[in-house]
């Protein structure tokens, strides 16, 4: 696939508002997807997470794909879950995004963290906001690509 496409598919995914970040990691060649929610006792995230690997595998087997990385992680910080969709530039289909999108409404709906939801917005903790700018400069790559669309924000790291 060539940079055309992968530029397309990352602004492409910042339409959804479910999206809490897109990340595009240019020297390993990997997209990040991830969604926040709000944790709570119910584990929603856990069977929303077997049933997505689920899903991804038979879309791989339909489409005859041997994926080079597919990865899905879940990170908490102070009350909030950010689960991860990583995947290679190379072989990465917008059809996958679709489905972790619905996989996540589906599950997590009301656990969601949308942008259309400003005041669960993470950028308005000043904690987080202050930590987030620290980790940036702290962070040893110097060329980055950033801009805006739609009120969100791409960084490349190149």
């Amino acid at each position: 696939m060539d940079f055309t496409y992968n530029v397309e598919l990352i602004t492409a995914a910042l339409d959804y508002a479910e999206l809490n970040m897109v990340k595009y990691e240019g020297i390993e060649k990997v997209v990040i997807f991830e969604v926040a929610i709000k944790l709570d006792e119910t584990d929603e995230h856990t069977k929303m997470l077997k049933e997505f690997k689920k899903g991804l595998d038979l879309f791989f087997n339909l489409k005859n794909l041997s994926p080079k990385l597919v990865d899905l992680t879940v990170e908490e910080k102070e009350g909030i879950g950010f689960i991860r969709f990583y995947r290679d530039i190379h072989t990465v289909d917008i059809a996958e995004l679709d489905m972790f999108i619905n996989f996540s409404n589906y599950y997590l709906n009301s656990s969601l963290i949308k942008d259309d939801y400003p005041n669960y917005s993470i950028l308005n903790n000043s904690y987080l906001k202050k930590n987030i700018l620290e980790q940036a400069i702290k962070t040893p790559e110097s060329d980055y690509l950033v801009y805006r669309h739609k009120g969100k924000v791409v960084v490349y790291n190149s």
